[in-house]
C-alpha cells in the first residue's frame, strides 16, 4: 500500500491493527510516513509523525529522512531543515542518505549557498 501511495487503504490496514490490539512501531509508522511521502503529502505526514510520538515511538533516521525527502521533493527546503533540526534535537544521527536529501532539496530549488553548506557539513561529519 505504501509504496504504492494508496495512503486510504494503508490508514485502514492500520485501523485493522489497532483493532486486533497489534502495537505499532517505528517501522509501522514510518511506513505509514512512507506512503504519505509518495504522494506529496506533508500535513499527513506531520499528522503522522505526531501520531508517532504521542504513542510513544521514538523516531529514527528513517523517519526524519522520510519527512526531509517529501519536503526536498516539493521544494519547501524551509520545512526540510526545520526537520532535520528536530531530528538534532531529537538525538537522531544523520546518516548519509539524510544529508543527500538536504542537497537534493537544495539542488532541486537552486540555493547554491545552501546546498555548498550541507555539503561541507556532510563532509565534515565524514560522509
Amino acid at each position: 500500500c505504501a509504496s504504492a501511495g494508496d495512503t486510504a487503504l494503508m490508514e485502514k490496514w492500520f485501523g485493522r491493527m489497532q483493532t486486533a490490539g497489534v502495537v505499532a512501531n517505528e517501522v509501522t509508522y514510518n511506513t505509514l510516513l512512507k506512503g504519505h511521502a509518495r504522494t506529496g503529502n506533508t500535513a499527513q505526514c506531520e499528522h503522522w509523525y505526531g501520531q508517532m510520538v504521542a504513542a510513544g515511538v521514538r523516531p529514527n533516521t528513517k523517519t526524519f529522512s522520510t519527512l526531509m525527502d517529501v519536503c526536498a521533493s516539493t521544494g519547501d527546503t524551509a520545512l526540510m531543515e526545520k526537520w532535520f533540526g528536530r531530528m538534532q534535537a531529537a538525538g537522531v544521527a544523520a546518516d548519509v542518505v539524510t544529508y543527500t536529501i538536504l542537497l537534493k532539496g537544495h539542488a532541486r530549488t537552486g540555493n547554491t549557498a545552501r546546498y555548498d553548506h550541507w555539503y561541507n557539513q556532510m563532509a565534515a561529519a565524514g560522509f
